[in-house]
């Protein structure tokens, strides 16, 4: 049976108060049995563009073991539309992560 964790952040976050860095994840999922993780940014935004640049380049480093979801803010509208859509094509995300606790 393959294990997946739905939900892992890699990057800053000011509401946790500390960055969470890929390489943690992957001897966490290492340690744990996890094949692998689907990544987003973590809260809070508003606007999540740096982080979703490091959850690209966390998925890029480790393309077997990490799935990449777009954190979107949907208050900035069809900018933010046009931008997911280009993670998605070009970027390879696999889907998209909305937040209406930190984004509604």
């Amino acid at each position: 049976m393959k294990v997946i964790d739905a939900l892992s952040y890699v990057g800053k976050s000011l509401y946790f108060k500390r960055e969470f860095k890929v390489e943690d994840l992957i001897e966490r999922m290492n340690s744990n049995g996890i094949e692998m993780a689907v990544i987003t940014a973590p809260p809070p935004g508003p606007d999540y563009r740096e982080a979703n640049k490091i959850v690209y380049e966390a998925v890029k480093k480790y393309p077997e073991r990490l799935m990449g979801f777009y954190k979107i803010n949907p208050w900035f509208g069809k900018e933010e539309l046009e931008r997911a859509k280009y993670a998605v094509k070009e970027w390879n995300f696999k889907g998209l992560k909305l937040d209406p606790k930190d984004d509604g």
